[in-house]
């Protein structure tokens, strides 16, 4: 049985307002403190209770860069839940920078 519409990702991630010690480098050329995230690992099913009585799941956002010394990776959660009939996005944080 469908319980909602489809989901939009749109509030990105704000990479400036982090105590993570780097952003993706797409960031610089980015016009604000967000950018799209290259992908997604997949889902996050913690049950996360956002309010009494509602939960919501996660999505992994996901950075990757390659350069000649390595390369760094990063990642992102978005949480979305369903409210009046339809999936929306309610959080978007990043969570690691390695």
């Amino acid at each position: 049985m469908l319980i909602a519409t489809s989901p939009r990702v749109d509030d990105l991630a704000n990479w400036r307002d982090t105590d993570l010690p780097a952003a993706p480098q797409a960031l610089d050329d980015a016009k604000g403190d967000s950018v799209a995230p290259d992908g997604f690992d997949g889902f996050d099913l913690a049950p996360y209770q956002i309010a009494p009585g509602q939960r919501a799941f996660g999505l992994r956002g996901k950075w990757s860069e390659a350069c000649s010394g390595g390369g760094a990776e990063y990642s992102a959660l978005y949480l979305l839940a369903v409210v009046d009939g339809a999936v929306e996005q309610i959080l978007a944080v990043p969570m690691s920078a390695h």
